[in-house]
Formats: structure tokens, C-alpha cells, sequence
């Protein structure tokens, strides 16, 4: 198992828990890390983000979601995201290239909305795999992570991450795209999503994020294309 937790990474039986989700992800493109924030760490994240502030962004033609301003809970979430040993088990569960870090934003889609996701590929500057973390409070319903060959249209895969603080690492590839389905009923979902990615290094992406923060409440990291 693997888990985020305030002090750092804990990994259990390592040798055979990353073997296990090693081929999982090989075959499936996709793995879930059920548990991945801890939960006494996520009952803070979610309470700092039921008091955050959120945007609605559009994202070219791909999709339109809210979008949390930089906080304590997104710093942390960075922090956490970008701790070496995670970096360094990522990177051997998914065969990737040497990962530098990791950059991603807080978003919630609410049904009614006009939110909605297309079918993209998230392969924008050194994007290599991407990441997604339920931060809901409730079981939302719809919002199903698809995964599709690009040139068949055929669905590979599809995944329901509705487990509190669990976490979806899926791939990314010219030959694949992916998109989330649509929110139905009342419950919105909220999640923490981004990219593993070869650069730049996680002291210059702080450093980047600490400008950003200071001149504009922006996320970095953010672009056209987005995970979910």
C-alpha cells in the first residue's frame, strides 16, 4: 500500500505491493491506489477546500470545470505530491522516464453547471503519466475516469474513483486518450489532478509556484489540456 501522509511517504511490503500494481498498470493502463491520503490528512484538506475559493476555467474545447485557488491544502498537496520516494515509485510502477515532478490543481465539477469533459490526451510540454486523487466529501455519481485507443475509439477502460482520499494513476500516450463522464445528480466531484513529469524539477516548479501565488492566485501547471 502506498500512502501520503503529513510526515512523508509510507509504503507497505513494497517489493510485492509494486510488483502487483507494476503489471496491473502494464496491462490495464491504469492502476488505483485506494487509501493514497491518509485519512486524518485528508479530513484537513477537505476542510480547507470547503473554505477555499474557486474559478470556473475553460479549457480550450476539451472542457469547463471550477478550479481552486492556491491555499494551505494545495501547498501541501504539492508538497506531498512531489516527495522523491513517491517520484521514485511512480516512476517503476509505470516504467517512465526519470520524473522531476509533479504539477496538477484542485477542481470540482457541480452537475448543472455546463461542466463537462471531452475526450484529450494530456500529452502538453513533458507530461509522461497522470494522477488523480478523490477529495469529494460524498459519493458522487457519474464521473467515470474512460480510457480509449484513439485510432479504434474502443473503450480500454473505465474507473469509478469514488473511494474517499484513493487515488487513479493512469497513462499517458499518443495511441490513447481518456475523459471523465458526466456528473449526474446533486453531488459534485472534487479531486487533486495532474501530471508526472520529467521537468522541470521540484525546486523550480516551488519556485514558479511561489511566484504565480504571490502575483496572481493562479494554479501552476495548468494548461489547455488537463487531467482529471
Amino acid at each position: 500500500m502506498i500512502q501520503l501522509t503529513r510526515s512523508g511517504v509510507v509504503i507497505s511490503n513494497l517489493a510485492q505491493y509494486l510488483e502487483g500494481i507494476r503489471v496491473e498498470f502494464e496491462q490495464r493502463h491504469c492502476v488505483l491506489l485506494p487509501g493514497l491520503l491518509e485519512a486524518g490528512l485528508l479530513k484537513f484538506v477537505q476542510r480547507e477546500i470547503e473554505s477555499a475559493n474557486f474559478k470556473q476555467r475553460t479549457h480550450g474545447n476539451i472542457g469547463v470545470e471550477f478550479v481552486m485557488e492556491s491555499n494551505k491544502a494545495l501547498s501541501l498537496l504539492y508538497f506531498l505530491a512531489n516527495n522523491s520516494r513517491l517520484l521514485q515509485v511512480i516512476q517503476q510502477v509505470t516504467g517512465s522516464a526519470k520524473i522531476g515532478s509533479f504539477a496538477g490543481r484542485v477542481y470540482r465539477v457541480v452537475p448543472g453547471c455546463g461542466h463537462y469533459d471531452r475526450w484529450h490526451d494530456d500529452l502538453t510540454g513533458d507530461r509522461m503519466v497522470a494522477l488523480s486523487v478523490n477529495l469529494s466529501t460524498e459519493i458522487y455519481s457519474g464521473g467515470v475516469l474512460q480510457i480509449r485507443e484513439r485510432r479504434s475509439k474502443r473503450i480500454e477502460q473505465e474507473i469509478a474513483n469514488v473511494g474517499f482520499g484513493d487515488g487513479v494513476v493512469f497513462k499517458l500516450d499518443k495511441s490513447l486518450e481518456h475523459r471523465i463522464t458526466d456528473i449526474e445528480g446533486e453531488i459534485p466531484k472534487t479531486a487533486f489532478a495532474g501530471w508526472f513529469q520529467s521537468r522541470p524539477d521540484f525546486v523550480t516548479l516551488l519556485a514558479e509556484h511561489s511566484t504565480l501565488a504571490a502575483g496572481s492566485r493562479t494554479t501552476p501547471g495548468v494548461g489547455r489540456n488537463h487531467a482529471e
